[in-house]
Parts: structure tokens; sequence; C-alpha cells
């Protein structure tokens, strides 16, 4: 990896299957039924399947918590204040603590899968083309597969591996979609920052 580089993108380098020469193969008698080759693996067949928690856990104590607190109830009493809206001061007291719980959720860990045609991640199912691009970012010392959707409204899908895995879900994950270097945008680093 590029020390000069800032954007945490780690580099993979695809490997280029050599096709064997083919082994000459002796003809069978009629009555025997042809075998059907097995270089032809079927949609359903796992091509690699690992577990990995759904996301890095920052434990968070009460001194994490009590600033956010203030701060929640600094916005709200402003917000009332200039606007004399109690519907918008309940607005932000509201996201505040829905702010607070999300960020107290323990992951959870799931089991990934690739095959030849789907992601699948703990019971969802994703196909490949539901993807534009994928980018591979490291962050606490574990790196992550970065998938952006094609369709607007569908959040990234962010997914974490062992570093003994990265070089043959980079070659899986480059055939079916677009590789991509991805600069890491500025809510994402107040958000690792803050260690949310």
């Amino acid at each position: 990896m590029d020390p000069n580089r800032g954007n945490n993108e780690i580099n993979y380098t695809p490997q280029q299957a050599v096709p064997a020469a083919p082994a000459p193969v002796a003809p069978l008698p009629p009555s025997e039924p042809t075998p059907q080759s097995a270089s032809a693996p079927s949609e359903a067949d796992q091509v690699v399947q690992w577990q990995a928690s759904e996301f890095i856990n920052h434990q968070k104590s009460a001194s994490w918590f009590f600033p956010l607190i203030v701060a929640v109830v600094i916005l709200t009493v402003f917000i009332y204040l200039i606007t004399r809206s109690l519907f918008s001061a309940a607005v932000i007291m509201f996201g505040g603590v829905a702010f607070m719980v999300i960020a107290g959720q323990k992951p959870r860990t799931l089991s990934y899968t690739l095959t030849n045609s789907t992601i699948k991640i703990g019971d969802k199912v994703y196909s490949y083309d539901d993807f534009r691009t994928f980018s591979i970012l490291q962050e606490g010392g574990l790196p992550s597969i970065f998938l952006e959707p094609i369709k607007r409204f569908i959040p990234p899908l962010s997914i974490y591996f062992a570093p003994e895995d990265g070089e043959k879900i980079f070659d899986i994950l480059a055939y079916h979609i677009p590789h991509q270097q991805r600069q890491v945008d500025p809510v994402e680093r107040l958000m690792r920052r803050i260690r949310f």
C-alpha cells in the first residue's frame, strides 16, 4: 500500500487465470452416459464465505454520552428561542435521542457469502447488478468493502472481512463489479473521529 495516499484505499491486484491445456479424454462406450463438465459451476455454487461484525464496535462510556446530551439540550433550547416552535425543538430532541440509541447498539456477527451471481449478507441476498462500484477501505486495522448501489435511495453497504481473505474477495468482486478508488467523505471522517 502506498504510504503517500490518504484515502485509506487498499490495493489488490486481480489474479489472471491461465487456462490449462486440456487433457486427452478417452471416448466412453455408447452404453455409458457422458459426465457433465466440472469446470462450469452452477450459479448456486458457493464461492467464498466468512463471518464478521456488521460494524466496528467502539466502546462508549458515560463520558462519551454526556457531552452529546448537553449538546442536544443546548441545541434544542436554541432552536426554540429562535423559532418559538415546540415542534422544531421536539424534532431536535427526538433526533438527538435517536442518535444516542443508535450509537449504543451492539453489532451483530453476520455471515457473508459471495456466489457466482449474488452477495448474501445474513438473510438478505443482493445481485451484483444492484451495485455500481466497490472500494476497499481500511478502518481501525480492519479492511472493509464499500458497495455503492445503483438505485439512489438505497443506502451503501459496508462489509468487513479478515485481511487474509482480501485477495480472493477482491478477485470475485472485480469480476462482477467495477472497482473504484474512493475518498472518505467529511461525514465519515466526523463519525470516525467521534468513534460513533
